[in-house]
């Protein structure tokens, strides 16, 4: 019978290493077509939102005299903070 032996990881690193321009030539392609894919795809996700506060008989769970606030005072508060961004 004819035994010829096995290839061992050093024959794998071998040939990996004077093939070495084939592996740099597939991961560059690679790289070109998903840079290429993701700048021509389009845009899939679009997010919008409204907020509506309503100023007149809010009842936003706060006590003024446990939060030290007023509910008016609150809902201008965070209508300001809205408006600024």
């Amino acid at each position: 019978m004819d035994h010829t032996p096995e290839p061992t990881l050093r024959d794998y690193l071998d040939l990996i290493a004077r093939r070495w321009w084939l592996v740099a030539a597939c991961a560059a392609t690679a790289l070109a077509a998903a840079l290429g894919l993701s700048l021509t795809a389009p845009r899939v996700y679009r997010g919008t939102a409204t907020l509506v506060v309503d100023r007149a008989g809010s009842t936003l769970g706060l006590s003024a005299d446990i939060t030290g606030i007023s509910q008016q005072a609150f809902v201008d508060t965070l209508a300001e903070i809205v408006k600024s961004r």
